[in-house]
């Protein structure tokens, strides 16, 4: 989670990252595009961007182009968390309460000066540049996740360690396997996967026979669903970003 920025405002992007982060920590759920969070934004405040009650402004991704962004008040900020699962709702919601309290036991106020009004102001874009750099960076991990979600079909182990590994997570088929072992979700023995996680719809075991000398073998292979492929991709990217 990022640290508390002590102001009485909260950009788009700020929010962004904030539900961004209680997605991937409470539901598991892919992460929102700031297009996204715009669109919801001029819906739930349509009357006030029409009245001018809140005006659009601008930050300048890591390429260096200009894009439309909003600056929203704590209320604000807590009436777009309404659109979210209960969970992340109520974790959004003490965050912003958290930064309400830091800022009334802060000396924060309004810059007396025209000099000193122009520092704030560029601490605060440099801020937002290097948010917007990172939500840049982690643009391709993030569409990435989205076509799991959208994805229809069962994968083998070494079919997702193979997509993981092309998509910046570096990890074999057997350091998948060590993965979903440290995890819990398959045996420590074996490839099968627990069954309470069979019936979460993460994995399917399919089941083949084949004729041998000494009767019919059956064979049971460990598919992962789109459903387990998000799961996992959420799982390695709370762990990346924990590990800083």
């Amino acid at each position: 989670m990022a640290e508390l920025k002590i102001k009485d405002t909260m950009t788009s992007l700020e929010i962004l990252e904030q539900i961004n982060f209680f997605r991937a920590e409470l539901d598991g759920k892919s992460a929102m595009r700031h297009k996204d969070l715009l669109d919801i934004i001029r819906d739930e405040f349509e009357d006030e961007i029409a009245g001018r009650k809140i005006s659009p402004s601008t930050y300048k991704d890591a390429s260096g182009k200009s894009n439309l962004m909003f600056i929203l008040t704590h209320d604000q900020a807590k009436q777009i968390a309404m659109r979210e699962s209960k969970a992340v709702r109520k974790a959004l919601i003490a965050y912003i309460h958290k930064l309400e309290d830091a800022l009334k036991s802060s000396n924060f106020h309004i810059p007396p000066t025209y000099s000193e009004a122009l520092r704030l102001a560029a601490d605060q874009a440099e801020t937002i540049e290097k948010q917007s750099k990172k939500i840049e960076e982690d643009k391709p991990k993030v569409e990435f996740a989205d076509i799991c979600l959208k994805s229809e079909d069962n994968i083998l182990i070494r079919e997702m360690a193979k997509i993981i590994s092309d998509n910046g997570f570096k990890l074999g088929e057997r350091r998948l396997y060590n993965k979903l072992r440290k995890w819990k979700l398959v045996f420590p023995t074996s490839t099968e996967p627990y069954q309470k996680y069979i019936d979460a719809g993460y994995f399917v075991i399919k089941q083949t026979s084949a004729n041998t000398p000494y009767g019919i073998k059956l064979n049971k292979t460990t598919l992962i669903t789109p459903k387990g492929q998000q799961y996992i991709i959420n799982r390695l990217k709370n762990e990346r970003r924990k590990a800083g």
